[in-house]
């Protein structure tokens, strides 16, 4: 707003000296004149739509700047886990997988619409999108032992959830072009299944060489592997603590894959949004943003990923 009444003001006087005002080259709405803090804002305003968790606003502020200067739409990314049943209250219960929209995707679907909306106004193309985890497809005691059906089963009852996604992303954003990106999708199918484990692979190969040489990450491991063992088990029945090390070194590796696979596509223009989990942040760990030729410089990190983490009134059961 400054700038602009700035130039309003210099216009004024330079009437009054009769000059030549068609020899003044003021760009109003370049970048030149813009102030920096509009971009500050922008993404104050967009993150206050979405969370009261904090964010990281200067991330989110550069993938605007980025996006606008660009010319490219910003890409919004929530990313989301089968529909598997759940208690009363919602909580997952694993025992079964059902085919529908789970409760954190409405959440989303109600939320994430308005701040789309906001950047529109804006200015800046939004495109917003689905990425449902299948990962536990190769998790075959948890397939055969709590789910019982197959693989197969497993990638045709997840495919029939994103189409049902996909519908409601429809009405949601009618006038959102996606014809060079699916409104929901599967990470095996959007990634490819080539890709994703070559990638899952490497990242794997990573974090057990690192537990080896690194006492900090080792320690790491096997705290979250005490903190999430209630999980594992409702996964995978009694397990030794040794293998609740090698769920979570799996686990872990899945989070950075995926986040890799997303820097290749947008670079510069992405935003990922979860509900609240302390495995949020693995997609911005140092092994996660280290160059895939690993012969390069490992001091020479890639950029982090935006991370909106949603309000805990968006999980089953969380306070409203």
């Amino acid at each position: 707003m400054g700038g602009f009444f700035y130039a309003f003001d210099y216009l004024s006087q330079a009437k009054d000296k009769n000059m030549n005002i068609e020899r003044i080259n003021l760009s109003i709405n370049s970048e030149e004149t813009k102030p920096e803090t509009s971009y500050r804002e922008l993404a104050a305003d967009f993150s206050k739509l979405l969370t009261k968790r904090p964010v990281a606003l200067k991330k989110i502020e550069n993938v605007l700047k980025y996006s606008r200067n660009n010319a490219e739409s910003l890409i919004i990314v929530s990313t989301v886990c089968p529909p598997y049943s759940s208690d009363s209250e919602g909580r997952p219960t694993y025992k079964e997988l059902e085919v529908g929209i789970e409760y954190n995707i409405s959440e989303h679907l109600k939320i994430i619409p308005p701040a789309v909306g906001y950047l529109q106004e804006k200015g800046l193309g939004v495109k917003h999108i689905f990425l449902m985890a299948d990962t536990e497809v190769d998790l075959i005691p948890f397939l055969q032992n709590k789910l019982r059906i197959t693989p197969e089963e497993f990638l045709s009852r997840c495919q029939m959830s994103v189409e049902a996604i996909s519908e409601r992303v429809q009405i949601a954003y009618p006038n959102i072009d996606y014809s060079e990106i699916p409104r929901a999708s599967r990470f095996l199918s959007y990634f490819g299944e080539k890709n994703w484990y070559l990638r899952y692979e490497h990242f794997k190969a990573r974090l057990e060489e690192e537990m080896k040489v690194n006492r900090d990450v080792a320690y790491s491991l096997q705290r979250d592997a005490r903190y999430r063992s209630i999980l594992i088990e409702s996964l995978l029945g009694r397990v030794t603590e040794e293998q609740m090390v090698e769920h979570i070194v799996r686990q872990k590796a899945q989070y950075m894959a995926f986040a890799s696979l997303m820097r290749d596509r947008f670079p510069n223009r992405l935003v990922v949004i979860n509900h609240a989990t302390p495995n949020f942040a693995w997609m911005n760990d140092k092994i996660a943003r280290e160059p895939l030729v690993l012969d390069q410089s490992r001091g020479n990190y890639l950029p982090e990923i935006p991370l909106v983490e949603l309000d805990i009134s968006t999980m089953p059961g969380g306070e409203k």
